[in-house]
């Protein structure tokens, strides 16, 4: 009987598990990657590869998924996990948080500041588009790019009374990925 192997491995905030395992039915050996229960991304390899081979196949397998686990879990924690899975797993979805803790109105303006965050991991590069929408005027448009940290920050000047319900529709592209997300401001007091 082969064994499998886990480990969960700490690489710049973001925590991977790391799962191999025999898939007897599909003759593969499997390393699956997770992020918070999410695959990330699989790397697998034919029992075929060691039918070649003279002695025991049990045994071969067996080494040849530690080989394999170990090949994975040393990719996570130097951050190359793209070199070994190739890229073919499903690429975490980006998130946008609004990270005004109070008011978003300073100085004669709303100043809004967001982070792009993709698995956890910051995502710097970002192209970040908003709509502001007060009260029944047009919409008023802002663009930005995400720093090293997955942050930007957007002025757009405003008097503070426009903010009674207005709205901010934000998206954030990168890599081919995008979000939406909508946040309601108020006019503090």
């Amino acid at each position: 009987m082969i064994f499998g192997f886990n480990s969960a491995v700490q690489h710049g905030g973001t925590v991977y598990h790391v799962q191999s395992e025999p898939r007897e039915r599909e003759r593969l050996l499997e390393t699956q990657v997770f992020v918070g229960g999410r695959c990330m991304g699989t790397r697998a390899t034919s029992y075929d590869e060691v039918f070649s081979h003279p002695g025991s196949i049990e045994d071969q397998l067996h080494d040849l998924l530690r080989s394999q686990h170990r090949l994975v879990v040393e990719a996570a924690r130097q951050g190359r996990l793209d070199d070994v899975l190739g890229g073919a797993g499903p690429q975490p979805e980006l998130s946008v948080q609004l990270l005004n803790a109070g008011s978003v109105f300073v100085d004669d303006a709303v100043v809004m500041r967001f982070r792009v965050t993709a698995g956890g991991q910051a995502v710097p590069g970002a192209s970040l588009t908003c709509r502001l929408r007060v009260l029944e005027a047009e919409p008023i448009y802002s663009q930005a790019i995400t720093d090293a940290a997955g942050k930007a920050e957007m002025r757009v000047a405003l008097r503070e009374t426009a903010l009674q319900d207005a709205d901010i529709l934000v998206e954030a592209i990168h890599a081919g990925r995008s979000a939406v997300r909508k946040f309601r401001l108020r006019k503090s007091g």
